[in-house]
């Protein structure tokens, strides 16, 4: 018995050590019972600014309740992220898990993760160390490669195609192409396209030469990438397609021993004229060109091109004078003359203030209004003088007095008839004889004309001066200028005579409510010396352009008259132009004549504003008839839509539509001036149609890849429905603000005949 007892005890001992085993067991199998599994992080090698996305199958007896991943950098805990899974119920039991890392403030270094789950009984289990990621810091620029330009070689005018294959692991913020050519160089914006990052170079109006081109990238961080000289395309003299070094011209003649030839030789330095006296005879040798003239026979050109250091054989043309006055390419003779707008307008009632070198009021053109010698209506009716405060009216250099006779000049009996005859003049002297003064005294003469202009009736002042500074407008001159348009007075401004280069117009033609005018010859073409935009600020400039080449009018202290060129002969035919709309209503504002100014301007170089050509060539035929149209006393059929509007910038923005009609199935083209600063990332147009209660919009996206401030795309109005729409104009600014230009402008879609219009799919 007391054995047995003894077995007894022995027995219910081992029972109870196997009944705590087994408690012990069932917690542990109960902790046991959440799972983790199939972890997987992606990248596990990242730059700071990248998404880490964590991932793992997590199961639970109970279900599971929550599972972070905690990140830790030297044993220490740096961050908890949340992972939330991807089933409907959170209270399913099993599924996979996932949580993100945004690595923005991330330092560099190996980050060990740890994932902890919960499961509804409030039991955790935790997996450490089961991933690592490599936070590594990106401090080289993009990888640029494969650098192409289509094609090589090519003449001007014709667009070449830059690309080049930019990668980077961080990301792309910016990629451009910079082409260069001694003191040209342009900067062109490469947006990705199929895979590269292309851009297109339109080569209008550059000089010969081999242009090289750098391409430059630079990605999210902040590093940069330059690879200089990357490519290069040869831009050959389009009097030379054939790049043989004989003008074109000539080669008709090139093989007829008979012939004999005026030519003109370029070469690369100075050469002796003994050189060519085998060929003919030598008659000038030039002292300002590396180059002479000759009499030669034709079939001596080809010996005479291929000589060491000859550059060019031009012929020997003839020349004339290329304009009488400044009335022929701007349109304004039908106006003066009373054969275009219908009746005649010459500016009457309107006075122009020519601030410049002074006035000669004596000459024949500018000594009264009518060139009647027996009436007293004298042009010039005051004169101030702030270089030496004379009382009378002189000028000791003649630039004022040439360009006053092109604003108003009354012709004295001679064909140089200015734009507007029958305005009258305000000299205001504030350049000296050599033509130079100071900007206070400029700044002055605006302020005078301001103080004076209901005495004198003044409504539009003329400034052909200005330096050679790019700027953003808030210079003091510039600041007068705008001042002066805010008192109500058109302000015309020169672009400056440094072009051909991009950014070269001056101040105070960066001024923002000036009329800033660049100039073209009697053809339309821009000449090589007119300043080109934008401002430092890209706005587009210049606004417009006029005749600056070969113009003739009067020639100070004498009866003659002189031909010179510049933009300073430009600026005063748009003065004179201003001055005829003020005639038929003396109650437009400095921004309405701006803005019909450029809505009649007629469209040169590539379409659309530029930052050569501005919106175009003055057409002051067009500007008169509008503004009479607009006044009830004419009409004129529209081609483009121009609205001004002011209502969220301190700045006019300006919309063309063209056409402002057409039928359903028709492009039309939207194109905004939108000087807001700084330069919007991209604006939308959106046309509203209101018919019936109802309202049908669609929306085109505008881009600027010249980046001269003109936002331009297409509507093409294949699906849209007959009627008037409204255009609002938006734009997006870096900071992602909107500024909205609301009623820009209207177009008007016609409806196609059903029987003849079909989707361009159709056959």
């Amino acid at each position: 018995m007391p054995g047995e007892l003894k077995r007894g005890k022995v027995r219910i001992s081992v029972i109870a050590v196997a009944a705590l085993v087994l408690i012990l067991l069932f917690s542990g199998a109960a902790s046991a019972g959440i799972n983790i599994s199939n972890v997987s992080v992606s990248p596990t090698k990242a730059y700071t600014d990248t998404t880490i996305e964590i991932a793992a199958d997590v199961s639970a007896t109970s279900g599971v309740m929550y599972v972070t991943a905690e990140l830790k950098r030297d044993k220490e805990e740096i961050i908890k992220i949340p992972m939330l899974s991807e089933l409907s119920k959170l209270s399913d039991k099993t599924g996979r898990y996932k949580g993100r890392w945004h690595t923005f403030s991330a330092e560099r270094g190996i980050y060990h993760i740890d994932i902890v789950a919960t499961d509804r009984d409030r039991r955790e289990t935790e997996l450490e160390d089961v991933a690592t990621v490599e936070v590594i810091v990106d401090e080289e620029g993009p990888a640029i490669s494969n650098i192409t330009v289509t094609p090589n070689s090519t003449i001007p005018g014709t667009p070449v195609k830059i690309s080049a294959n930019v990668s980077d692991p961080s990301g792309l913020g910016m990629v451009w192409a910079q082409i260069k050519l001694q003191g040209y160089s342009r900067k062109i914006p490469m947006v990705r396209s199929e895979g590269y990052y292309t851009a297109i170079w339109n080569t209008y109006f550059v000089d010969p030469g081999m242009y090289f081109i750098d391409i430059t990238a630079r990605d999210k961080k902040g590093n940069e990438e330059k690879v200089e000289n990357a490519t290069a395309v040869k831009i050959s003299n389009p009097l030379d397609k054939n790049v043989n070094k004989i003008e074109d011209s000539l080669e008709r003649i090139l093989d007829d021993k008979d012939r004999s030839i005026d030519i003109i030789v370029m070469h690369d330095k100075k050469y002796s004229s003994n050189r060519y006296a085998p060929f003919g005879e030598v008659k000038a040798s030039f002292d300002i060109l590396n180059g002479c003239a000759m009499r030669t026979s034709a079939v001596n050109l080809a010996a005479i091109s291929n000589l060491s250091g000859v550059e060019m054989v031009y012929e020997d043309k003839r020349v004339h004078t290329l304009l009488d006055s400044a009335l022929a390419e701007i349109k304004a003779n039908g106006v003066v003359t009373g054969t275009g707008a219908g009746e005649r307008i010459r500016g009457d009632g309107v006075t122009i203030a020519v601030i410049d070198t002074g006035i000669d009021a004596n000459h024949a053109c500018l000594d009264d209004l009518d060139d009647d010698p027996s009436t007293n209506d004298p042009k010039v009716i005051a004169f101030k003088d702030f270089v030496n405060s004379r009382d009378k009216c002189y000028d000791d250099n003649g630039h004022g007095t040439h360009c006053a006779a092109i604003a108003a000049g009354t012709g004295g009996g001679s064909k140089y008839v200015g734009v507007a005859p029958g305005a009258e003049l305000v000299g205001v002297k504030v350049l000296d004889s050599r033509g130079s003064g100071y900007i206070s005294d400029v700044i002055s003469g605006i302020e005078w004309c301001v103080q004076e202009k209901e005495k004198y009736n003044i409504k539009v002042i003329s400034l052909s001066l200005g330096a050679g500074i790019n700027s953003d407008g808030s210079t003091p001159l510039e600041e007068a200028c705008d001042t002066a348009v805010d008192a109500g007075l058109v302000v015309c401004v020169a672009a400056g005579n440094t072009g051909p280069g991009n950014d070269t117009v001056g101040i105070p033609g960066c001024a923002k409510k000036v009329i800033t005018v660049g100039a073209v010859d009697d053809n339309g073409k821009a000449a090589s010396f007119s300043a080109r935009g934008n401002t430092s600020d890209e706005r587009l400039k210049p606004d417009l352009c006029a005749v600056g080449v070969q113009v003739t009018a009067a020639k100070a202290n004498s009866d003659q008259y002189i031909t010179l060129s510049g933009t300073s002969m430009a600026t005063p035919e748009v003065a004179g132009a201003a001055a005829l709309l003020f005639e038929c209503n003396p109650n437009l504002k400095p921004s309405e004549i701006k803005s019909v100014l450029l809505e009649c301007a007629e469209d040169k170089g590539q379409t659309g504003p530029d930052k050569t050509y501005g919106y175009g060539v003055v057409d002051v035929e067009s500007a008169v008839k509008m503004v009479l149209s607009k006044s009830g006393q004419g009409h004129i059929d529209k081609t483009k839509s121009v609205v001004s509007t002011s209502n969220t910038s301190d700045e006019d923005s300006i919309v063309i539509v063209s056409p402002t009609s057409g039928f359903k199935g028709e492009k039309i083209k939207i194109s905004a001036k939108i000087p807001i600063y700084p330069r919007p990332m991209f604006a939308t147009a959106s046309m509203h149609l209101h018919k019936e209660g109802e309202e049908k919009v669609f929306t085109v996206m505008l881009t600027d890849f010249n980046m001269d401030g003109v936002y331009t795309g297409t509507w093409s109005t294949y699906s849209v429905e007959p009627g008037t729409y409204y255009i609002d104009i938006i734009a997006r600014s870096n900071g992602g603000k909107d500024k909205e230009f609301k009623n820009a402008a209207t177009v008007e879609i016609l409806g196609s005949p059903a029987s003849t219009w079909k989707p361009k799919w159709c056959f």
